[in-house]
């Protein structure tokens, strides 16, 4: 088989049927580059001719991530999961939940330029359920005392 001919049945690939061979085959120059206004047209390092070819695609760059994204995910897991093995880390809740708001807001306004959205808003919503659970902790624990100060003063009231 001959180098220009490719494979049987390699249609569309470079060198098969219906496209043309790939820079640098049988002396050929290449396809060329873009060229703005005033730009010469990259040629590669000396000796290698220009490796461009059409139809490929140009995958856009992911933005950065909010610089409190992951502090912010990790304060809102770690009062959640936390709030389970004793109630200290539910203290953690209210810090994700107003860092977490911040962040969001802060994202929004920065119209792509920052990402991380998704690590930001798993916080805040753990933030918002352990700051629930804290309110409810609370509230129990001051039932707990009434009920305890009034069963108190009922039994020494009955001697």
């Amino acid at each position: 088989m001959s180098g220009d001919q490719g494979y049987p049945g390699a249609t569309g690939m470079p060198g098969g049927q219906g496209y043309p061979a790939g820079p640098g085959l049988h002396g050929d120059q290449g396809y060329g580059g873009y060229q703005g206004p005033g730009q010469q047209a990259f040629s590669g390092p000396q000796g290698y001719p220009q490796q461009a070819y059409p139809g490929y695609p140009v995958y856009p760059v992911r933005p950065p991530d909010h610089p409190s994204a992951t502090t912010i995910m990790v304060l809102g897991i770690v009062s959640l999961v936390g709030a389970f093995t004793c109630a200290l880390p539910l203290l953690l809740g209210p810090f994700a939940w107003n860092m977490g708001a911040k962040a969001r807001r802060e994202i929004a306004e920065a119209n792509g330029a920052l990402g991380g959205y998704g690590q930001v808003q798993a916080g805040y919503i753990c933030g918002i359920i352990s700051t629930v659970l804290l309110g409810l902790t609370i509230v129990g624990f001051v039932i707990f005392f009434i009920v305890l100060m009034i069963g108190g003063l009922a039994s020494t009231a009955a001697y």
